[in-house]
Formats: C-alpha cells, sequence, structure tokens
C-alpha cells in the first residue's frame, strides 16, 4: 500500500482503457508524455500517457493521525500525436471521448481500485481538463496534451 501502489494501479487502470475513437491508438503509459519528440520507445505513437504528481502526499487530517491517510494532487497527461491525427476536429472527438472514458474509469469505478493491495479510499475530479497545443520553434503543432487532474484518498503503510 502507499503512493507506489497507488500509481501503479492507476496505470494499471488507463492502460486497461479501450479508446472508442481510433481503438487502433491504444493508451500507452510511459514515465514522461510532454516532451517534444515523444518518450524514448513511444515516438510517433498517439496517447501517451503519464502520472505526474502535482502536489506531494500530504496527511489528509480527516481519518486521524493512526490511519494514516494521505491525499495526493495528481495530473494524467495524455499526449497526442498530431502527424498520426487528420484533423483538428478528428483530435477534439478523439480528446473529447478519451476524457469521459478515463474519468468514467479512473473515478467512477471504484472496483477498478478499491482493493486491499492499493489502499485507495477514493479518487475525485477537483477541476476540467485542459489541453495544450505543443509546437516546439514555431514548426506548427506536434502534438496536444491533454491535462486530466484529479485527487487521491489512500493509506500508507501496512
Amino acid at each position: 500500500m502507499g503512493l507506489q501502489a497507488t500509481l501503479e494501479r492507476l496505470d494499471a487502470i488507463v492502460q486497461g482503457v479501450a479508446p472508442a475513437v481510433r481503438p487502433d491508438l491504444p493508451f500507452n503509459v510511459v514515465d514522461e508524455a510532454r516532451s517534444e519528440d515523444g518518450p524514448a520507445g513511444v515516438r510517433g505513437r498517439t496517447r501517451t500517457c503519464s502520472l505526474v504528481v502535482s502536489t506531494p502526499p500530504v496527511d489528509d487530517l480527516q481519518a486521524g493521525k493512526a490511519a494514516l491517510r494521505r491525499r495526493v494532487e495528481l495530473d494524467l497527461r495524455v499526449r497526442y500525436d498530431a502527424k498520426q491525427i487528420g484533423t483538428r476536429r478528428e483530435l477534439d472527438l478523439m480528446v473529447g471521448r478519451d476524457v469521459n472514458d478515463l474519468i468514467d474509469a479512473i473515478a467512477f469505478t471504484p472496483a477498478g481500485w478499491l482493493a486491499s493491495s492499493t489502499g485507495i479510499d477514493s479518487v475525485e475530479i477537483p477541476g476540467p481538463p485542459s489541453t495544450e497545443d505543443v509546437s516546439p520553434d514555431n514548426r506548427g503543432r506536434v502534438a496536444v496534451v491533454l491535462t486530466l487532474p484529479f485527487t487521491v484518498l489512500f493509506h500508507e503503510g501496512s
């Protein structure tokens, strides 16, 4: 149990989401999805994902000291390679459907993360998702990064 188990379980949930739009381009969980040319080993792939700790885990202070319950703020970043997606409209449709599918899988399907091995109590979406065009050196848009923030409550320790 703890942060490592939480991240591994959430990685597995994201990896298991079957995209409704362009199912030939599955979610690929990697360490870093924001790099300009894509992570090593997944260049030219779209839907590369990474979980980033945006605020380190802190004591939740709601369950008492003995419970060791932590709150962590995470960002799920999904990088879409612009070369693999035909038009901006196709990209917008893909991102819109992916947001719904990812939220459903992560936050609204507790059976996916309620396990004694993870210690996850809850997953909440604290705000709206955002997108950012990646266009280094004025080369035009090479990718779009979707950022989906969420808050996880989990138990630390044994």
